[in-house]
């Protein structure tokens, strides 16, 4: 994050070192910020940085989880969506054939 002219920005950054413990309060980050005539290398505490993860996977949270660990936890979650979905449907009386969407 950056102040310019009294309001704070975003600067997209690539991640080159992240050094500190096991709290990510004490994290310190060097960063390579890409601008036209050429790359800046800058430091910078935690609380200056957002720090976005995606795919996390709860049980290894600092590896994450790779496209085809995503893409089996997909397919397993909507399996129990659509099973569950259909109980609830079943239990109400809605239950419809594929295709058969006459109402």
């Amino acid at each position: 994050m950056r102040m310019a002219g009294g309001m704070q920005s975003l600067v997209p950054a690539a991640s080159r070192d992240i050094a500190g413990g096991p709290d990510p309060a004490g994290w310190r980050y060097q960063l390579d910020l890409f601008r036209p005539p050429g790359n800046l290398t800058v430091r910078g505490p935690a609380r200056a940085m957002v720090h976005a993860r995606y795919s996390a996977d709860p049980e290894t949270p600092r590896i994450g989880a790779g496209p085809i660990r995503r893409a089996a936890l997909t397919t397993t979650l909507a399996s129990g969506l659509e099973g569950r979905l259909g109980k609830e449907a079943s239990a109400c009386g809605l239950a419809m054939r594929w295709g058969n969407f006459a109402g």
